[in-house]
Parts: structure tokens; sequence; C-alpha cells
């Protein structure tokens, strides 16, 4: 079982009626997803955050 994120693969229709987050119809696993996919968007929080530090720091090297 690999983990994906799930909002990569709603259809574009279902965005459309009903937003970027889709109807919740499995309550028991939605609950451990929930908790994989923030660990998850954390990591990619901090690793977003570094590259833009990077990046920043790059401009001013040039400057």
């Amino acid at each position: 079982m690999k983990s994906v994120n799930c909002s990569r693969h709603i259809p574009l229709s279902r965005v459309r009626k009903y937003g970027a987050s889709p109807p919740r119809r499995r309550t028991m696993q939605s609950e451990t997803e929930k908790v994989v996919q923030t660990q998850q968007g954390t990591k990619k929080d901090r690793e977003a955050e570094e590259h833009e530090q990077a990046a920043e720091e790059h401009a001013r090297v040039e400057e």
C-alpha cells in the first residue's frame, strides 16, 4: 500500500461541484489518512520554507 496525496486524485468535475474537499464517507479510514496527510503536509511545508530561504539567500548573494 503506497501513500498517496488524495487531493491529487480528485476529478475536476467533482472539484467544480463540491470545492476542493470531496464529501467524506469513510470515517474510520479518513481519521488515519488525516493524520498521515498532516504529517506529510508539515514535512512538505518545512521543505518549501527551506527552499524559499535558500532562494532568498542566493538572491542576496547575487546582489
